[in-house]
């Protein structure tokens, strides 16, 4: 289902400019970060979803997309 069988192939996006300030700077606020990286990691974890995908669902192909949990 998802790129089409690997017909769609995404290209790279770069990393933005801050994100890569934060982690080569030695500024305060580059220093803060790397050292509570596992925190904000935590923090941002919660916010991911996992579930079984319900493929009767999508697999008839008529009707609006559905999103089932």
């Amino acid at each position: 289902m998802c790129c089409s069988g690997d017909k769609v192939l995404l290209p790279r996006v770069p990393p933005p400019h801050e994100l890569l300030q934060i982690f080569s700077n030695e500024t305060f606020e580059s220093r803060h970060f790397r050292q509570h990286i596992r925190s904000y990691n935590h923090v941002f974890s919660f916010t991911s979803l996992g579930v079984h995908m319900d493929e009767t669902i999508v697999a008839n192909g008529r009707g609006i997309y559905s999103f089932r949990a």
